[in-house]
């Protein structure tokens, strides 16, 4: 089938095969190729082969499978990749054909990718051919990398907050001259536990980090031995958690103040409150990710 190719130089799937660098042969194959699937699809719908839903339906669901597979190749490059680097991606991305709905061949070789889609029609998985035991999950967008970093970070803050306001604090009682029994009151046990948590989950995450970016293994199958000192400092800091939970909430009743007075002002209640909340939420992140105990 011959097409006048000059007609559809600016289409923007051109443009786009143009900036990774695509052939001219290759460009104008992939014009016919678009050209025999809008001829067959309309053929499809003026004979009632299909509906109009079905098609837009089915159109959907193959964008739907492809973005999957361009997030997960942007992953993989980073966002501060070259430009050259990312036509070099883009080129590989193009390497795939579909062979059958939701199933791709590469151009080159072999290879295969198959995407399965739920009930509502969205795509939640990818299989490869080169690993057939592993299933690729499409992630929830509070699994996503800026979500995760944007949440860790958040708490990093807060946690070390509590370290600098109780080290803050000793040294003004010091340089005051407050004596042990005055800063033996609750509030003051309560700050000094929350700097110790702040500084423990500070520690793991640090530790944490550095482990995985210096460890060769596999962490899906492997447990590098670094990891283990970090297990045990994340089990500690989960037990004090508890405690500092306890202490944010008779920081507002003022249980154990000798007045029955809250602790603090209300902004100290609030901050306290806060890093007890971080500190929460970084021991569910560990659990989530089977970081917090030996679950393996």
């Amino acid at each position: 089938m011959k097409v006048d190719a000059t007609g559809y130089q600016r289409r923007v799937f051109v443009h786009q095969l143009r900036l990774i660098r695509i052939g001219n042969e290759r460009v104008v194959r992939a014009i016919r190729d678009y050209y025999r699937a809008f001829v067959q699809r309309s053929r499809w719908v003026r004979e009632e082969l299909i509906g109009v839903g079905d098609l837009e339906r089915y159109e959907d669901r193959l964008k739907d499978a492809w973005e999957g597979h361009f997030l997960w190749m942007r992953d993989e490059l980073g966002e501060a990749a070259a430009e050259e680097e990312q036509r070099r991606y883009a080129g590989q991305l193009y390497k795939w054909v579909e062979t059958e709905p939701f199933v791709f061949r590469a151009l080159e070789g072999q290879r295969q990718l198959a995407f399965r889609e739920d009930s509502q029609g969205r795509v939640t998985h990818m299989f490869a051919d080169k690993i057939p035991t592993v299933a690729f999950a499409r992630l929830a967008w509070y699994e996503t990398e800026p979500f995760q970093v944007a949440l860790l970070s958040i708490c990093a803050a807060l946690l070390l907050s509590a370290l600098m306001c109780w080290a803050i604090g000793a040294f003004i009682n010091r340089r005051a001259g407050i004596s042990r029994a005055q800063g033996s009151h609750p509030a003051s046990r309560a700050r000094l536990l929350a700097a110790v948590v702040g500084g423990l989950d500070v520690l793991s995450l640090g530790m944490l980090l550095f482990t995985l970016s210096r460890s060769q293994a596999n962490v899906a199958t492997n447990v590098p031995l670094l990891l283990l000192p970090v297990m045990i400092v994340e089990l500690i800091a989960a037990v004090l958690t508890l405690g500092v939970i306890a202490f944010a909430v008779v920081a507002w009743t003022g249980k154990g103040d000798p007045e029955g007075r809250p602790y603090w002002s209300v902004w100290g209640r609030v901050h306290y409150t806060l890093v007890a909340l971080a500190a929460l939420v970084y021991m569910v992140w560990l659990y989530c990710w089977n970081l917090l105990g030996f679950q393996f």
